[in-house]
């Protein structure tokens, strides 16, 4: 009986740990998170990059600036001892 108890025991305790760490702690986590990053870019406003600000990605060179095409041929060599 003492066994079951013991195994009952720590059955719940995992289960425990296993709410707290799948539901309660990666809210308070993210919350922290949000915090630490609010007061961060009110600290460092010049760091902040607003969708007005961002640059605009690279425009790729067209195909023709890029270089060109050169083909290869397998030269096989006779090896005779």
């Amino acid at each position: 009986m003492g066994l079951i108890k013991i195994l009952a025991t720590f059955f719940i305790i995992y289960l425990v740990f296993r709410f707290v760490t799948l539901y309660i702690i990666p809210p308070i986590v993210r919350w922290q998170i949000f915090r630490y990053k609010k007061k961060f870019y009110e600290q460092n406003p010049h760091l902040r990059k607003d969708k007005e600000n961002q640059e605009s990605p690279p425009k790729s060179k067209p195909s023709d600036q890029i270089g060109e095409y050169v083909d290869y041929e397998e030269i096989k060599e006779d090896k005779k001892n």
